[in-house]
C-alpha cells in the first residue's frame, strides 16, 4: 500500500537533483492530483523530464528492469476481446528466452506496489519488465495489423451496409455519373445556340438553380459566435489528434512544431503521426520527434486503398481521448484551438462534431491562392455556418474537425475508399440526426501555389462528392427517411451546385463567346433571361465571397475576385477530370503537395515552463498535499496484464 513517504520516495528518485526537499514534492503531488493525472505522466510531459528517463528511474527505484521496447510480437498471437481495447492496454505478456514475461506501464501507485511485491519475491523481476505505454500499444499493434486493416477497410460497411463507396463503384453508376457530366454539358451547349424558348428557359432555371443555396447563404443572418468559458487544466480530458501523413517529412517539423504550441495540458495530449509504411522518409522524420511523449507513431501497411480515411480508420482503434481532431501536414491550428472545443462541446451536449475555420496562409502569393483563400473565406464563413444554422447537410472539412470519439466510433469511422471522406461523413452524421457545429477558431494552411496541383486537389474533390452521390443514391428511399423531405431535396440540390453549377455556367459563357464570334445563337427570345440567369450565378458567388472576406478582413483580396469567371473554368475542368477519374481509376487519391509556400509560416511555440509554473501557483503548500485521486483508483497490477494467447 502506497503511502506519503513511499511517494515522496519515488519521486526523489525520479526528480533526482531536481527536487530534494519535502515541501517541494509535495507541491508536485498536489499538482498532479489536481491536473488529475498520473505523477509519472506529470514528470515525464510537465516537468519535461521524458517518458525514458522518468521510468528508467522508477523501474530502478522499484528493483525492476526497463525496456524502451518490448520483444517483437508474432501476428495472429495477441488474443483481444475488441480492437478498441489497444487504445487503454498497458501491459502484455510473451515469451523471452523460454519464459513468460510481463512487459507493463504501470502508473505511479503501481510503481510503489511493484517495490512492495519486489522485496516479498525476489524472482519476481525475472518475470517482470517496465515499459512505456506507448511501447506496449507499438508492439500489439503490429501484432494485431492484419486485424487493423481489415477494420479499417470494413468498419464503415458494417455500420451503412451498401451505402459505401466500395460497394457503389461499379461500371454502371460511373458511367451514369459521366453520362450526367457530359450529357448536361452538351444540353447547355446545345440549348444555348438553340432558338427554342422552352430549352433555353430551362438552361436559364438551371443556371439558377445551380448557385441557389450560395443565394441563401448569403442572405442568411449571421450567428452570434459562441464564447464558452475557459475550463481549467484539470477538468479537460484526454484529446487526440490524428496527424495523417503519406511522403511528407519536409512538414514533419513543422507539424511537430505547431503540436507543441497547443495550449492544452501535455498529460493530456494523445498525438498519433498516422504515417503509410510505404513512406520510409516521413517515418523516419517522425521518429526523430519521438523524444516528445505526447507523440505516437502509427504506421500504416502498405496496402489498397492508400488513402487517408483508411489511414485515419487503422488508427481509430488507438485513440484514447474523449475528443478527437484530424490535422492536415500543413496545418498550424489555433493553439486554443483544442480548449475552445472541449468547452463548446461541454456547454453544448448536443453537439458531435465541431468544424474548425481554415484559412490560407499564403492567400497574397499568387493570382491563384488570392482566389483559393477568398472561395475559403465565403465557404468556412458563410455557408457552412449558414447550414449549421438550418440543420441542412455539410461536408465537413477535411482537416480540422473535431469529433467526439464514441460518435465516430457509432458511425463507422471514414468511408476509406471515399477520396473526399468529409463530404461522405458530413452525410452521414446528418443522416444520423447528430448536430454539427461551427469552431470560431482557424487553422493556417497552405493554398496550392501552381495550377496543375490545384486541378489535382479539386479533381479529387470532385470525384469525392460523385462517389458520395453514388453510394448514399443507391437507396434513395431510405436516404429520404433519414434526412426528411426538406433535408433530402436540399442535399441533391446543393450537390447539384457542387458538381455541376461551374461546368454549367462555364458552357454557357463558352458558347455565348463561339456564338459572337461566328454571329449565331445570340437572337433568341431568352438571350435576356439567360443573361439574367448568369449573372445571378456568377453575382451571387462573388456576393458570398465578398461577405466571407469582409467577415474575415481580407477587404484586399476583392479585387481578385474580377476573375470569377476565369475561376469557375478551371472548376470545370476540374470537375470534368473529377468524372474522368471516376471512370478510369475510382480509389486514385492524388495526393497534394506541400511546403512549396514561400511564405516564412510562424509557429509560436509554447514553453514547457509555463505549464509548471501553471501547477506550481495553482497548489499551495501551506494547503497541504490533497489526496491523490489517480493513485487509489489505479487498478492492481495482475489485473492490467492481458495475456496473450499463443
Amino acid at each position: 500500500m502506497s503511502d506519503i513517504y513511499s511517494e515522496r520516495d519515488l519521486v526523489r528518485a525520479i526528480l533526482g537533483r531536481g527536487g530534494k526537499s519535502d515541501s517541494e514534492i509535495d507541491i508536485h503531488l498536489g499538482a498532479a492530483a489536481a491536473l488529475n493525472v498520473d505523477m509519472l505522466d506529470y514528470c515525464a510531459r510537465r516537468l519535461g523530464l521524458g517518458e525514458t528517463l522518468v521510468l528508467e528511474r522508477a523501474a530502478r527505484w522499484a528493483g525492476l528492469s526497463f525496456a524502451e521496447q518490448p520483444p517483437h510480437l508474432a501476428e495472429n498471437t495477441v488474443w483481444l476481446p475488441k480492437l478498441e481495447a489497444l487504445a487503454t492496454l498497458r501491459a502484455l505478456k510473451t515469451r523471452v528466452m523460454g519464459r513468460e514475461m510481463v512487459f507493463a506501464a504501470p502508473s505511479f501507485a503501481e510503481v510503489i506496489r511493484l517495490r512492495d511485491i519486489v522485496s516479498r519475491q525476489p524472482d519476481f523481476p525475472r518475470f517482470f519488465c517496465i515499459t512505456s505505454a506507448r511501447a506496449v500499444r507499438g508492439a500489439l499493434t503490429e501484432a494485431e495489423n492484419g486485424a487493423l486493416l481489415g477494420a479499417a477497410r470494413d468498419r464503415n460497411g458494417a455500420v451503412w451496409g451498401k451505402a459505401t463507396t466500395a460497394r457503389a463503384m461499379g461500371l454502371a453508376p460511373r458511367l451514369g455519373m459521366f453520362a450526367a457530366l457530359i450529357g448536361t454539358i452538351g444540353f447547355v451547349i446545345f440549348a444555348s445556340l438553340s432558338s427554342s424558348a422552352l430549352l433555353q428557359n430551362l438552361l436559364g432555371i438551371l443556371l439558377v438553380v445551380s448557385t441557389l443555396p450560395k443565394f441563401f447563404a448569403t442572405l442568411s443572418a449571421a450567428e452570434p459566435v459562441p464564447r464558452p468559458d475557459r475550463i481549467d487544466d484539470g477538468a479537460l480530458p484526454v484529446y487526440t489528434v490524428l496527424l495523417p501523413l503519406h511522403r511528407e517529412a519536409n512538414m514533419v517539423p513543422q507539424l511537430a512544431a505547431a503540436m507543441r504550441a497547443l495550449d492544452y495540458p501535455p498529460e493530456k495530449l494523445d498525438i498519433k503521426f498516422v504515417v503509410e509504411a510505404s513512406s520510409p522518409d516521413t517515418i523516419a522524420a517522425v521518429r526523430g520527434e519521438l523524444a516528445d511523449p505526447r507523440f505516437e507513431l502509427v504506421v500504416v501497411p502498405d496496402a489498397r486503398p492508400m488513402t487517408k480515411p483508411k489511414a485515419m480508420n487503422f488508427a481509430l482503434p488507438l485513440v484514447r481521448g474523449e475528443f478527437v481532431v484530424v490535422f492536415d501536414a500543413e496545418d498550424v491550428p489555433d493553439p486554443q484551438q483544442l480548449r475552445l472545443a472541449v468547452a463548446r462541446f461541454r456547454a453544448e451536449s448536443a453537439l458531435s462534431v465541431l468544424q474548425a475555420e481554415l484559412v490560407p496562409e499564403n492567400a497574397d502569393e499568387t493570382l491563384l491562392t488570392r482566389l483559393f483563400a477568398a472561395e475559403y473565406a465565403g465557404h468556412f464563413g458563410v455557408m457552412l455556418p449558414y447550414l449549421v444554422k438550418t440543420g441542412m447537410p455539410l461536408a465537413l472539412g477535411g482537416t480540422s474537425n473535431h469529433f467526439r470519439t464514441a460518435v465516430l466510433r457509432a458511425v463507422g469511422g471514414w468511408d476509406s475508399n471515399n477520396v473526399t471522406e468529409d463530404a461522405d461523413m458530413g452525410l452521414k452524421l446528418a443522416r444520423k440526426g447528430l448536430h454539427i457545429g461551427m469552431l470560431h477558431s482557424a487553422t493556417r494552411e497552405e493554398a496550392p501555389l501552381r495550377p496543375m496541383e490545384w486541378m489535382r486537389q479539386r479533381a479529387r474533390w470532385s470525384k469525392g462528392w460523385m462517389q458520395t452521390c453514388l453510394a448514399h443514391g443507391r437507396d434513395l428511399p431510405a436516404l429520404y427517411r433519414d434526412l426528411g423531405p426538406v433535408r433530402f431535396g436540399f442535399f441533391w440540390l446543393n450537390a447539384f451546385g457542387i458538381l455541376f453549377a461551374s461546368s454549367i455556367h462555364s458552357a454557357f459563357i463558352a458558347t455565348i463567346a463561339v456564338g459572337a464570334v461566328f454571329g449565331s445563337g445570340l437572337e433568341t427570345p431568352s438571350f435576356a433571361f439567360l443573361t439574367l440567369a448568369a449573372f445571378f450565378g456568377y453575382g451571387t458567388a462573388a456576393a458570398l465571397t465578398l461577405r466571407g472576406l469582409t467577415r474575415s478582413g481580407r477587404g484586399d483580396l476583392i479585387l481578385a475576385q474580377s476573375w470569377l469567371i476565369g475561376y469557375w473554368v478551371l472548376h470545370a475542368a476540374a470537375t470534368l477530370r473529377g468524372a474522368t477519374e471516376l471512370m478510369l481509376r475510382p480509389n486514385y487519391w492524388a495526393k497534394t503537395s506541400h511546403g512549396e509556400t514561400h511564405v516564412v509560416r510562424q509557429v509560436r511555440s509554447q514553453p514547457q515552463r509555463a505549464y509548471r509554473d501553471r501547477a506550481r501557483s495553482e497548489v499551495s503548500i501551506s494547503a497541504g498535499r490533497p489526496d491523490n485521486k489517480s493513485a487509489r483508483t489505479r487498478p492492481d497490477p495482475a489485473a492490467m496484464v492481458h495475456p496473450n494467447v499463443p
